[in-house]
């Protein structure tokens, strides 16, 4: 279901979010609500699991687990960003100290860094994320838009340009 809510500030965001409900092994009903909220962007302001009607209500996600008994963890900042995705078997802690090896058949990978810019321009926006392959950096102009992408892999980079007209539309994408 999708409808407006209210951020935590008082400003209108979307607000998107879904029940499950499953009977598990012991013949118990359950029922999972996740919910997230976009700011007028776009952009997801906080996602999580709970209860509540409010963003500040729902926990962030720290964990899931698929079908192959792998569990996904995340870690956030103090402001709620995503910081850091690892990997693990059955069991695993939500700091990234308890580390359970992966089922069979499933390949180990690095964990997924995520760093944002802490000063203008682009101040909290993202500006580096490390993965298995390489790396990504983002740069910004003046006003915090986003002006390229530059992906690194192995020894080469591919970079993405944006431009933009006098009123701050998208006008190209240049791509590698």
């Amino acid at each position: 279901m999708t409808d407006f809510d209210k951020d935590a500030s008082g400003k209108d965001a979307l607000s998107y979010f879904q029940r499950v409900s499953y009977t598990d092994a012991d013949s118990t009903s359950k029922v999972i609500t996740t919910r997230s909220w976009f700011d007028g962007a776009g952009r997801t302001l906080r996602s999580g699991v709970g209860q509540g009607v409010s963003p500040a209500s729902y926990d962030a996600v720290k964990k899931r687990v698929d079908a192959r008994n792998v569990e996904t963890h995340y870690k956030y900042d103090s402001l709620n960003r995503l910081e850091r995705v690892w990997y693990t078997g059955l069991g695993g802690g939500d700091t990234g100290a308890v580390r359970p090896a992966l089922p069979a058949g499933v390949e180990a990978t690095v964990d997924v860094v995520l760093q944002y810019n802490t000063a203008s321009p682009g101040n909290g926006a993202a500006s580096r994320v490390d993965d298995g392959a390489g790396y990504a950096t983002c740069a910004y102009d003046s006003l915090g838009r986003n002006t390229s992408k530059s992906r690194v892999i192995d020894t080469y980079t591919f970079t993405t340009s944006y431009e933009y007209n006098q009123v701050g539309q998208q006008t190209a994408i240049i791509y590698p």
